[in-house]
């Protein structure tokens, strides 16, 4: 997907999975810039040259809602360790003729622009509910 790549480079191009949490090191170095810079706990998304995959999620589902593509934001369980303000975009696809829509998490970290289905191996990889379960 173009608008995956758009916002994958928009906050540091794609992470090798050997290499998220350094990664993650550098983002959290960055926000904390710039909430020094703005005194505040709030800051501008766009402000930020490096984002992790809450970052990433937040301003696809941003962007897609203003071109009307259908998808939803997630944000994992975690509420401390590595993994904790994880967070990933379903895409949802049009109903077939049964109405059934499939789900697809989309990759916006590691292999970005890749689909997998929602309760596949694959996704349940990505949004980390595979491992780590005891880190919250």
């Amino acid at each position: 997907s173009a608008l995956a790549t758009i916002v994958s480079e928009t906050f540091g191009g794609s992470i090798a999975y050997d290499e998220y949490l350094r990664f993650d090191d550098k983002v959290a170095l960055e926000v904390d810039a710039a909430k020094r810079r703005h005194a505040c706990d709030l800051i501008p998304l766009l402000e930020l040259t490096v984002g992790g995959a809450r970052h990433r999620a937040l301003l696809f589902k941003a962007l897609a809602d203003r071109l009307g593509l259908a998808c939803e934001l997630h944000a994992g369980p975690y509420l401390r360790g590595a993994h904790q303000q994880h967070a990933w975009v379903v895409l949802l696809s049009q109903e077939d003729y049964e109405g059934v829509c499939e789900r697809h998490v989309l990759d916006l970290l590691h292999d970005v622009g890749a689909m997998y289905l929602e309760e596949g191996d694959d996704a349940l990889w990505y949004k980390r509910l595979s491992h780590y379960k005891h880190s919250s």
